[in-house]
């Protein structure tokens, strides 16, 4: 890998380019239009949390990209001025891409990630879609646009949030004390305090902090009394971010839109591909696979090697990659989803009369979203096969969780 030469897009060369907007988006292949009535008729909106690597953000835009969807980046507020302007340029040439109203400075383990992520939520809830995705800046998509719509399509308002019951050491002490970040030595450090009993009877339940959530949930999160309480409740304890989303879903009696009523241990997680480290060398291996790349804090940075164990996964988005580390890999992932893309469209897709209104919605008609690919897998999901097992919430009265 080292013999290989990475080609830069530099900050300066993204200045740029996005002096023209019009020549930008052509540039850098950004879609014109929905690709498909079924797409444009199902609207996504994903958050990215942005650190400080504007190519691999740009790079992560653009292929989740489609003119229907909505986009919230979030930008740390340790971001380097001269990044933040360049960013705030690209963001510019775009409708449907935005900054929330603030920018935080966000801290790992704090909760701040979730100020964060309710900053871009709050955003978003301005504009109509139907699903929404948190991303963070070092992950990427292994599906397409039109095959990840064909998935959320069958969830019928149900959530993918991971959730797991389990208890040990570690987690028990993440949220037994309490915890603070000392700005001194740039991490979190607990305070010899034990927590109160959480509200609201809840059980806790830890997982990922990337999360797939209806819409009705999204409301339920940021404005109900149960919800901010939580939040509250979580905001002085280690990775809040990783409990927040599995306690809220996985307690049945709080009824939350999409919730989930079974056992959240068993449940399969469709959202995030991840290749975590063994915590002991004694340990069980978590995979049937050995990173190829590198760990970083307990999490692998994939490599070349990886991809043909990350290919054969249901999962509809990998983390993590960097860009400066086996670069290859993160380019292959790029053409992996523009091929399916533009395979798709030559497979399933009628091109339209040369009499059509080019301007309008679709460069395609008759799309079958069910031959996209094999659905067997997330046909087989517990919440899909018994859709009893899905809080649908229709009679919640959004009134009252103002109150």
């Amino acid at each position: 890998m080292d013999n290989n030469i990475k080609p830069v897009t530099t900050i300066e060369d993204f200045d740029w380019m996005a002096d023209n907007c019009t020549n930008f988006k052509e540039k850098r292949a950004y879609m014109p239009l929905p690709e498909s009535e079924q797409e444009a008729s199902f609207p996504i909106a994903y958050s990215i949390l942005a650190y400080q690597d504007l190519e691999q953000l740009e790079k992560l835009l653009r292929a989740i990209y489609a003119p229907q969807n909505f986009y919230c980046i979030h930008v740390d507020a340790k971001i380097s001025e001269k990044i933040l302007k360049v960013i705030q340029k690209i963001v510019s040439c775009f409708t449907n891409v935005f900054f929330p109203d603030e920018l935080v400075t966000v801290w790992w383990g704090h909760i701040s990630i979730m100020h964060a992520e309710m900053l871009c939520l709050e955003k978003l809830l301005q504009h109509k879609w139907k699903y929404f995705i948190n991303l963070s800046g070092q992950m990427f998509p292994l599906k397409s646009n039109a095959e990840i719509v064909s998935v959320l399509k069958m969830f019928n308002g149900a959530n993918d949030i991971e959730g797991s019951s389990k208890k040990d050491f570690h987690k028990w002490f993440r949220q037994a004390l309490k915890w603070k970040h000392s700005k001194l030595i740039n991490s979190n450090v607990f305070m010899p305090m034990f927590k109160s009993t959480p509200p609201h009877n809840v059980t806790l339940y830890t997982g990922t902090n990337q999360v797939i959530i209806s819409r009705k949930f999204a409301v339920y999160f940021l404005y109900s009394k149960i919800s901010l309480d939580l939040i509250e409740w979580f905001s002085d304890t280690l990775v809040p971010d990783e409990y927040i989303w599995p306690t809220l879903n996985h307690n049945p009696h709080l009824q939350v839109p999409g919730g989930y009523k079974g056992n959240p241990d068993t449940k399969p997680f469709i959202s995030r591909l991840t290749l975590w480290k063994p915590i002991l060398p004694i340990s069980p291996r978590l995979a049937d696979w050995d990173c190829k790349g590198m760990f970083i804090r307990n999490i692998c940075i994939f490599g070349v090697g990886d991809l043909t164990w990350i290919v054969k996964h249901p999962q509809l988005f990998v983390n993590k990659f960097h860009s400066d580390y086996q670069w290859l890999s993160l380019e292959c992932m790029e053409e992996l989803v523009f091929n399916k893309t533009k395979n798709y469209l030559l497979q399933y897709g009628k091109k339209k009369s040369q009499n059509s209104d080019k301007n309008s919605v679709g460069a395609y008609d008759d799309f079958n979203l069910g031959k996209l690919s094999d659905l067997t897998f997330y046909e087989n999901l517990p919440f899909i096969l018994d859709p009893s097992l899905v809080n649908t919430n229709e009679e919640l009265d959004f009134n009252k969780l103002f109150k």
